[in-house]
């Protein structure tokens, strides 16, 4: 990866997990996430008017406009699903055990999709640095995590799955969707821009959420009235994360970047040890710091 490229990344991946701690701490995810997808689109929509009046985004839909749609509207709905199962992982787990796991199992299915429909092959150290990753995760799992007390009732009683598995299966399944997104967006950033194919997914994820968020608007409203300004924060730093993100994927293959991203979990971690006070275990500190390692590895292959 080129300097240019790291450096986007790694500003990408500090945004990403601060955001998150965000989301974490708040009390319905849920209804936060939305709440954050919402403003920023509010706050996109002038630029992306003036994007497609003065710039070449109206140029870029003429030519492959039923592209465009089919792209985006399968990346907007796996983004609906990243939502979902991420308010679900932050209920039940702690943002040090579910956020490693989650963003560190994506790398290898977005090199699986690179390899068989891009072609994308990894280097050694790409490879390598894939490898420490998964190690680093095997750590990880052998950690405990805790349920959020602070929405404990509102989560519904599914028996010993809930207590034990969900915080793991949750992650998994959030790590699922990354690996889709990745893959689908990295496809739609080259084949039109970054920032129209950004507002094109999240255009769709944002009304498909809006759905759950309806059923639940009291505790929507709820959380608008406590948590505001962290909404108001997420709603800049999500979008602004995943476009340099997008912006470092043209300059890059998918699965470094998709790898190198996973950096972030060294802040995520560090967030979750000293911000909210969460049992930072032997197996997590091994964990993170093997995911970093990992990172590292992918930046200089």
């Amino acid at each position: 990866m080129n300097f240019t490229a790291v450096t986007l990344v790694l500003a990408s991946g500090f945004l990403h997990a601060s955001w998150n701690f965000l989301a974490k701490r708040s009390k319905d995810k849920l209804s936060f996430l939305w709440g954050a997808k919402a403003l920023a689109l509010l706050l996109l929509s002038p630029i992306l008017a003036f994007y497609l009046r003065y710039f070449i985004g109206t140029t870029q839909l003429e030519q492959d406009f039923w592209f465009f749609i089919a792209l985006g509207a399968a990346s907007g709905l796996v983004h609906f699903g990243y939502n979902y199962f991420l308010s679900m992982a932050y209920r039940y787990g702690d943002i040090s055990f579910t956020y490693p796991i989650a963003r560190g199992l994506a790398p290898f299915l977005v090199a699986l999709f690179s390899f068989l429909f891009i072609g994308e092959v990894p280097s050694v150290g790409g490879a390598t640095g894939m490898l420490l990753i998964a190690g680093g995760m095997i750590f990880l799992v052998k950690s405990k995590t805790t349920k959020d007390e602070s929405v404990d009732a509102e989560i519904p009683d599914y028996g010993p799955i809930a207590k034990e598995k969900a915080p793991l299966l949750f992650a998994v399944l959030t790590s699922i969707m990354i690996a889709l997104y990745l893959f689908l967006d990295g496809r739609g950033s080259r084949a039109f821009t970054p920032f129209l194919f950004m507002y094109s997914y999240s255009l769709i994820s944002t009304l498909l959420l809006a759905i759950p968020v309806y059923r639940r608007r009291k505790k929507f409203f709820r959380e608008i009235k406590t948590n505001l300004k962290a909404i108001c924060l997420t709603s800049i730093m999500m979008p602004l994360s995943y476009f340099l993100a997008l912006s470092a994927m043209q300059l890059t293959q998918l699965g470094y970047v998709a790898s190198f991203r996973n950096i972030s979990v060294v802040f995520a971690s560090l967030f979750g040890l000293f911000l909210l006070k969460e049992d930072f275990t032997g197996f997590r500190l091994i964990g993170s710091m093997v995911i970093a390692l990992g990172a590292i590895a992918l930046s200089i292959g």
